[in-house]
């Protein structure tokens, strides 16, 4: 029993976080448009929210199927919060909020003049780098690297 309390507290935990950053980030968007801003948007999440619906699916099959077992029931709880958390972090971290002088990463504004370097680095996915005037370093997709390369040319 303090296996699936332990797992389900580090869920809980793990989850929140994923929230409340997905919070903060719809929150400086939506006062980003109010202010004014035209902001578009690069939708990339979609495949990773279907993906995390099916492990917390799966994981609430399971949990349903072996209640009895505690470590089942430990991991597939923890699976399920896991995965809810993650839909949150894919639609917050995965989709590009940008507009003519700058983009968004997370909660942070960025304008296109503060990108130091643009890294890709090749293995077996490829990885797309951007580093800012400020040292903040962060990976984004293929598509929002080439909006950033563009941007950042000038």
């Amino acid at each position: 029993m303090v296996i699936v309390i332990l797992c389900v507290a580090l869920g809980v935990f793990l989850a929140y976080k994923r929230v409340k950053q997905f919070l903060m980030t719809r929150t400086a968007i939506q006062e980003a448009i109010k202010g004014g801003q035209k902001l578009q948007l690069l939708r990339l999440s979609t495949g990773n929210v279907i993906l995390f619906l099916i492990t917390a699916g799966l994981a609430g099959f399971a949990l349903y199927r072996y209640i009895a077992d505690p470590v089942t029931t430990a991991v597939c709880a923890l699976l399920i919060l896991l995965s809810i958390g993650e839909i949150f972090g894919a639609i917050t971290v995965k989709d590009f909020y940008y507009d003519e002088h700058g983009f968004f990463y997370c909660n942070k504004y960025f304008k296109y003049s503060e990108v130091k370097k643009l890294t890709t680095q090749k293995g077996i996915v490829m990885m797309y780098g951007v580093e800012t005037t400020t040292n903040d370093l962060f990976s984004v997709s293929k598509q929002a690297y080439e909006i950033i390369a563009k941007h950042s040319k000038k």
